[in-house]
C-alpha cells in the first residue's frame, strides 16, 4: 500500500511539471536608434510574434530615451542675468504603431518627456559663459496591449500580415527653456543636444505545444523508474 502510495505521489509530480509546460511563455525583441541630433524621426523594427508558438496574450512595448547634452551658454544681452536664473532642455519622444492603434494612459501614443538637469546661469555678465555637459538624462515609459483589454486591433499589427516584421516610428522634438529672473538677460546656446533610445516588445503568450523542461523531466523520469525498480526486487 505505501509503495502504491510513492507511486502516486511521483507520477502526480510529473503530471505537475508536464502542466507547466503550457504556463504562459514570453519572447523579446530589442531595437535601438543611437543618439544623434535633435530633431530626428527614425524606425524600430521588430520581428512579428510567430502564431506556430503559441496563442498571443498579450504585447508589452517599452521605450527607454535618453536626452544628452553639452554645451556652452552665453549671456547675449547687455545686462547682467539674475541670480536666480536657469535654463534647461525638454525633448518629446513618440513612438507609433503602422495603424495609429497605440493608446497609452492619456490616450494618445506612447511618449514621454526627458528632462535635462536645470542649468544655472545667475549672475552670468554679458559676454560670459557658462559649460554645461556632456550630461545625460533618461525616461522610461511601457505600455502592455492584451486581449483582456480589447486590444485585438493593436495586437493583429503584431502577428502575420505580408512581412515578418512591424516598423514603429520614433520621433524627437526639443524645446530650449529660460527660467529668468525678471526676464532679464537673453542665452544663446551653442554645442550639441541629442536623443538617442532602445525600445523592447515584449509577446505574452501560452505555447500551442508546451515542452517541459528536460532536466525536470528527466529527474522524474529516473527516479520513478527507480523506485519502480526497487519495488520489483523487493517483491522478489
Amino acid at each position: 500500500m505505501q509503495s502504491k502510495r510513492f507511486i502516486a505521489i511521483l507520477t502526480l509530480g510529473l503530471v505537475i511539471v508536464l502542466a507547466a509546460g503550457a504556463m504562459a511563455a514570453t519572447e523579446t525583441f530589442s531595437a535601438a536608434i543611437p543618439a544623434a541630433t535633435t530633431d530626428w524621426s527614425n524606425i524600430l523594427t521588430f520581428d512579428k510574434f510567430d502564431s506556430s508558438l503559441g496563442t498571443l496574450n498579450s504585447v508589452q512595448v517599452q521605450v527607454s530615451a535618453g536626452l544628452s547634452v553639452d554645451l556652452t551658454l552665453t549671456n547675449n544681452s547687455a545686462s547682467t542675468i539674475g541670480d536666480n536664473s536657469y535654463v534647461f532642455f525638454q525633448s518629446a519622444v513618440t513612438v507609433a504603431d503602422p495603424g495609429g492603434q497605440f493608446v497609452n494612459d492619456e490616450g494618445s501614443a506612447i511618449n514621454d518627456t526627458v528632462n535635462s538637469n536645470q542649468i544655472d546661469v545667475g549672475g552670468l555678465t554679458p559676454g560670459n559663459q557658462v559649460v554645461h555637459g556632456p550630461e545625460t538624462t533618461y525616461a522610461y515609459v511601457h505600455t502592455t496591449y492584451s486581449v483582456g483589454n480589447g486590444d485585438l486591433d493593436v495586437m493583429s499589427e503584431f502577428t502575420g500580415g505580408p512581412t515578418d516584421t512591424i516598423d514603429l516610428s520614433a520621433v524627437t522634438s526639443t524645446q530650449f527653456f529660460e527660467a529668468l529672473e525678471n526676464g532679464v538677460g537673453s542665452i544663446h546656446e551653442d554645442g550639441s543636444v541629442m536623443d538617442g533610445l532602445t525600445a523592447k516588445v515584449i509577446y505574452n503568450y501560452t505555447p500551442s505545444a508546451p515542452v517541459p523542461e528536460p532536466s525536470s523531466v528527466i529527474a522524474l523520469g529516473s527516479g520513478f523508474m527507480g523506485l519502480v525498480a526497487f519495488m520489483v526486487r523487493r517483491r522478489k
